[in-house]
């Protein structure tokens, strides 16, 4: 009878400890299958952060370039003024030195 006890408790222990790891096993599934959730939900959110990011900074960058454009065009602007008022003072001089060149040389005829 006390053999027959000793291997019942064996038995039971054995059931136990099988419960134990399956229970365990099953947490151990449970929990993987959670990190793998939060990985993929972090991911995700750093992804989103990084399309974001890029939008921002090509944003910016647009906005830099169309200032450098605007810039750019009123500076040329500027020097094609600077160039004509400078030409328009030359081709004056030149005309009256023609013309007094001209009235010079019909004098002497």
């Amino acid at each position: 009878m006390a053999e027959q006890d000793f291997l019942l408790k064996i038995r039971d222990t054995e059931k136990q400890a099988a419960e134990l790891l399956d229970t365990a096993r099953s947490q151990a599934r449970q929990m993987q299958d959670d990190a793998r959730e939060q990985a993929a939900a972090l991911v995700g959110e750093g992804r989103e952060a990084a399309i974001q990011e890029q939008r921002d900074l090509l944003a910016a960058a647009g906005r830099d370039a169309d200032q450098m454009t605007a810039d750019s065009v009123r500076e040329t602007e500027l020097a094609i003024r600077q160039l004509k008022e400078q030409t328009t003072a030359r081709l004056m001089m030149a005309a009256e030195q023609i013309a007094e060149q001209i009235v010079s040389d019909y004098g002497r005829c």
